[in-house]
């Protein structure tokens, strides 16, 4: 075997155990996009039952809606404290897996309302472990050519199991379909065990030789070398900022640098959710009910099939070209298609619907409206707010962040049936489209291109935007070694502190 082809099989090798890793976690990821899509198919099939209940009222719907996000916000939030001690793979392990299997069992097993309520809040429990946890675990083992790719894997399986639950939906009672998808989250027990930890939690724990073997396995032996040396640089800053009480120009750049990476983090999360997304999904049949009139015979499942492939081919179309395209080019694609959808819709909608040769457009605009959201926002936003958060906040504002989104889809879904009254379907979607319109606006501003860059470099932008443009040369130098740490302590370090602030304060 010649040296180039030895190369080659050990770069195919760890490419391979890549997706494997990151597969084997995120496994769980298909169980979500289950609980999303349940209530879907399930609740017309609930109303039938009338062994089972006698009456569901729709306070009762209400509920069963609405405490799936309502646990989701509370597990993204609770999930900072095993995150920290556990490391996302054994935090899944511990917490995200045995809270969706036990939902789906109560679920299946359920004879009364209360027990389906309880599944729904350990279901949204679930959810609110396994997301988060799945986005941190692929940025932390993914090589910087894969992490687009292997990035989106999470939001795209979570579309493929709601695509999953509609189909299963459309044939299978409300019981049946939650013991099925009790069923399909049991390999992720397997999956899990066979998993590694990430390199970044391991060195937290001193355990540099098993983050290196893991890396080796990762990325080869050259790039793990590299790799270790950077997870633990940057470990050994983070305690030591923790530690020291800094002054000057460091305290002021770190801070401010971590405050607008999580600003424009959080920016990108409510674009994500407030144009509408979650409000057109969960309410499609109904949209689509009132576009068509009463002669339409189509079947009700059939739009919820058809939005759900609509985002499972562009999660997979992104997945392709987010390495060629990029981060940023995607976000300005998926708003302006949003904004541009929501206006069709809202003409459509206002114009009125008793125009046969129109009947067409409602279903084009909801696809276009869809597919804008999963090429872009939908996948793009987990994987950019990852590559933008500073390691040291990381752990703390991915899940909170998450957290906020899962809040906003409460918001979402909760205002849209109130909205519908007050300013018509038509305000509705053009609200959304100017929302979507703001967005597009504030990714050309504001967002970073992340495609090809280390996580240092990304740290490096928002720190470096901070300093004034008018800094002199000099003030530049000093600054940036003094932050990269490239000074030693004593009279040098404090000498170059003091000369950076002088040169600031003279600058501006």
């Amino acid at each position: 075997m010649t040296v180039a082809n030895s190369v080659k099989l050990s770069s195919d090798s760890t490419k391979f155990y890549q997706l494997f890793s990151v597969l084997s976690v995120c496994y769980l990821c298909i169980s979500c996009g289950n609980f999303l899509g349940y209530t879907s198919t399930a609740l017309p099939s609930m109303e039938e039952d009338k062994e089972s209940f006698e009456e569901l009222t729709k306070h009762d719907k209400s509920w069963i809606g609405s405490l799936g996000p309502l646990g989701a916000l509370f597990g993204s939030t609770l999930v900072l404290i095993p995150l920290r001690f556990f490391g996302p793979r054994r935090t899944i392990s511990f917490f995200g897996c045995p809270a969706m299997l036990c939902s789906w069992s109560f679920i299946g097993f359920a004879d009364d309302i209360i027990m389906i309520f309880v599944g729904r809040f350990l279901g949204g429990l679930g959810t609110g472990v396994i997301i988060p946890c799945s986005s941190l675990f692929v940025v932390d083992i993914a090589s910087v050519e894969l992490r687009g790719k292997l990035g989106i894997l999470p939001q795209f399986l979570m579309i493929f199991g709601i695509l999953i639950s509609y189909v299963l939906g459309s044939f299978l009672s409300w019981r049946i379909l939650a013991l099925a998808c009790c069923t399909l989250a049991g390999p992720s027990i397997l999956l899990l065990v066979l998993a590694p930890d990430t390199p970044s939690w391991l060195v937290s724990k001193d355990r540099c030789d098993d983050a290196y073997e893991i890396l080796e396995k990762l990325l080869g032996s050259h790039a793990a070398s590299a790799r270790l040396r950077d997870v633990r640089d940057t470990w050994d800053l983070s305690q030591q900022r923790k530690e020291s009480q800094m002054v000057g120009v460091r305290k002021q750049r770190l801070n401010t640098g971590m405050i607008k990476a999580s600003a424009v983090a959080l920016g990108v999360l409510s674009f994500q959710q407030l144009t509408g997304i979650n409000g057109v999904t969960f309410y499609a049949l109904s949209i689509f009910q009132q576009s068509a009139g009463e002669s339409s015979s189509l079947n009700p499942h059939i739009p919820s099939i058809i939005l759900a492939t609509t985002q499972l081919i562009a999660s997979f179309t992104s997945t392709l070209i987010v390495e060629r395209a990029g981060r940023r080019i995607l976000l300005l694609i998926s708003t302006f298609m949003i904004s541009i959808a929501g206006s069709i819709l809202g003409i459509y909608f206002y114009c009125g619907t008793g125009y046969p040769f129109l009947s067409w457009v409602p279903l084009a605009a909801l696809i276009m409206y869809t597919f804008g959201f999963a090429i872009g926002l939908g996948p793009i936003t987990w994987l950019i707010v990852s590559e933008m958060l500073p390691e040291e906040i990381r752990h703390i504002m991915n899940p909170l962040g998450i957290a906020y989104s899962w809040f906003c889809v409460f918001l979402v879904t909760k205002s849209f049936p109130l909205l519908r009254h007050e300013i018509n379907i038509y305000g509705i979607f053009w609200m959304y489209a100017g929302i979507a319109f703001i967005g597009l606006i504030f990714v050309a501003l504001f967002v970073p291109e992340t495609k090809g860059k280390s996580i240092r470099e990304i740290r490096e932008y928002f720190n470096s935007s901070v300093v004034s443009r008018k800094t002199s040369a000099t003030a530049s130098t000093i600054t940036s070694d003094v932050e990269t740490g490239y000074i030693e302590d004593g009279e040098e370090d404090a000498d170059a502190d003091a000369d950076a602030t002088k040169c600031l304060t003279e600058s501006a």
